[in-house]
């Protein structure tokens, strides 16, 4: 209020009967102003201290919890080995999606201290039988053979010395183990050396000549396990190829796959321990059968090996045959070569080229396919689920009569199960 005014104000009051209560109340009045004013004053906060009510105060956010850390597979894969007591266990999980996954553990040579590597070399053992399955697929694709080609078709000159009961076996026949053959020793070739112009090829010849003239063991149609019937598609094979049965599949599946280890034959050199060498449960011990194989004729049926890493590629390429999206066989011959179906003891598993086909399981989407293999001192052990695109591979230098290798194998193929359904396979 101005000053001058106020006075005048006073002045008029003094005239009045009222004037003590008037002027106690502009007094009072006046000062209520200044007390206002000055609260205005300060709280108007020209630096921009106060808080600003329409932001939300920040908060600070607890910090992210860390995902647990994904198991070592090696660390598994050790677990069952010491289980078991094998001198090497080696172990991958296969899928079309996500890759390999490898553990491996224990020693090369048994009591050396030589670690097993990630990308050692295997023996696969009949493991070898899906291989040479899937090479006459691709034989029939490029229409060097049929699958209902027969024996005596195919092999003319024995044809005097064929029995009558082979004549008809078909290359299908002899891919389901339903041909009749005999699965035994073959007298005069199983344990010859080669050398002095003999060869796996040469073998292969007199290995035919002398199952074609024996008794069947079974009439043509029945399930009889023969690797000497998958040593025959090995022969015909290589008068498709016009080459030797072994050097076809290294050169073409590497080529196509980028294949490292992949071959045939003994794996490690005798005496050495760059590879996993092989070993036989003797009297309670395991000993090693420096470089072990079976006869050379017999690698068709057995004698194929290489690294988890190559296994699993030729795997990822059945499976995408499987799938009709392979780029060695086309879908159709793919079709025929996993259809085969012939019924198995016990009427609830059937044989196709190499394959068990199992009969459904929840983690395959459809049906498994399991397989194993050994050349008596090694071991191999591989299911596939084909819908699911992943496939679980194992591999031991080491077998035995008693079957602590086959059960330490089950072992962890369970646990690579577990460990995919929780680590690997997507959500």
């Amino acid at each position: 209020m101005d000053s001058k005014i106020f006075l005048v104000k006073i002045s008029k009051l003094q005239n009045s009967g009222m004037q003590g209560i008037m002027i106690k109340k502009y007094f009072f009045m006046i000062a209520t102003l200044f007390v206002v004013s000055f609260a205005l004053v300060s709280c108007s906060d020209p630096g921009s201290t106060s808080p600003d009510l329409d932001t939300e105060p920040d908060i600070e956010e607890p910090a992210p919890e860390e995902p647990p850390a994904i198991p070592d597979l090696s660390v598994i894969v050790d677990s069952v080995r010491s289980e078991y007591n094998l001198p090497a266990l080696g172990a991958a999980i296969v899928t079309l999606d996500d890759g390999l996954t490898v553990g491996v553990a224990g020693e090369r040579r048994i009591n050396t201290d030589v670690s097993v590597e990630k990308d050692d070399k295997w023996s696969w053992g009949s493991n070898t039988k899906a291989i040479t399955g899937f090479m006459t697929a691709k034989a029939v694709d490029m229409g060097l053979i049929r699958w209902d080609q027969t024996l005596e078709e195919l092999f003319p000159q024995y044809a005097d010395i064929m029995r009558e009961e082979y004549r008809s076996v078909t290359v299908l026949d002899l891919l389901g183990h339903s041909s009749g053959f005999v699965n035994t020793q073959v007298p005069g070739v199983d344990g010859q050396p080669l050398g002095n112009g003999i060869t796996p090829s040469s073998q292969r010849v007199e290995m035919l000549k002398w199952v074609i003239q024996q008794p069947p063991n079974n009439p043509k149609g029945e399930y009889h396990y023969s690797n000497l019937g998958f040593s025959t598609i090995g022969a015909i094979l290589e008068e498709a190829f016009e080459m030797p049965y072994e050097d076809w599949a290294v050169e073409n599946l590497s080529d196509l796959l980028d294949l490292k280890s992949f071959g045939y034959g003994s794996h490690a050199e005798a005496g050495s321990s760059s590879q996993p060498v092989p070993h036989r449960l003797t009297d309670g011990e395991w000993v090693v059968w420096e470089a072990h194989e079976n006869t050379p004729f017999r690698r068709p049926s057995g004698g194929a090996f290489g690294s988890l890493e190559d296994w699993g590629k030729i795997i990822s390429e059945m499976i995408r045959a499987a799938k009709g999206d392979s780029d060695f066989v086309t879908a159709d011959v793919a079709d025929v070569l996993n259809s085969m179906n012939i019924n198995m003891p016990g009427g609830s598993s059937r044989y196709s080229a190499g394959w068990i086909h199992a009969g459904d399981r929840n983690w395959a989407d459809g049906e498994a396919w399991p397989h194993a293999g050994s050349n008596g001192a090694n071991y191999s052990l591989a299911w596939v689920g084909p819908d699911a695109g992943v496939a679980f591979l194992v591999v031991v230098n080491a077998q035995d009569a008693e079957g602590v290798t086959s059960e330490a194998a089950n072992s962890i193929i369970s646990e690579l199960l577990s460990y995919w359904q929780e680590w690997v396979q997507q959500p």
